[in-house]
């Protein structure tokens, strides 16, 4: 999210809530961006669906938790099984990384 109020989101970390503390902006996903979105275009934002591919730091496998990476890259990371999540979770990773992607279960939460 870049402003929940006016409803603009971005894929720069540094310009979103938090950018400027780090890493508090891993908590602001509103959704993931399906097409190549340029500045002042409407676009749709992902938030719920299965076997989604994801751009991916190459981390993660089966069951584990998806969070958004830290860094400038619009890109997920994940967080082993049984560890505690401290990040809003993008979704449940699906299959292993290949090629830059990985494969997500999607469900983030809506904002209130």
């Amino acid at each position: 999210w870049k402003d929940k109020d006016a409803y603009l989101v971005t894929n720069n970390s540094p310009q979103a809530i938090g950018g400027q503390t780090a890493n508090a902006y891993r908590n602001q996903v509103a959704g993931i961006f399906r097409v190549a979105a340029t500045a002042g275009n409407y676009v749709h934002v992902l938030k719920r669906g299965d076997n989604i591919p994801i751009n991916s730091d190459g981390n993660g496998g089966v069951g584990q938790i998806a969070i958004a990476n830290t860094g400038t890259a619009a890109d997920v990371t994940a967080i082993a099984v049984g560890s505690a999540i401290t990040y809003v979770p993008v979704g449940v990773i699906r299959a292993a990384a290949s090629g830059g992607f990985i494969n997500v279960d999607v469900d983030i939460p809506d904002t209130p």
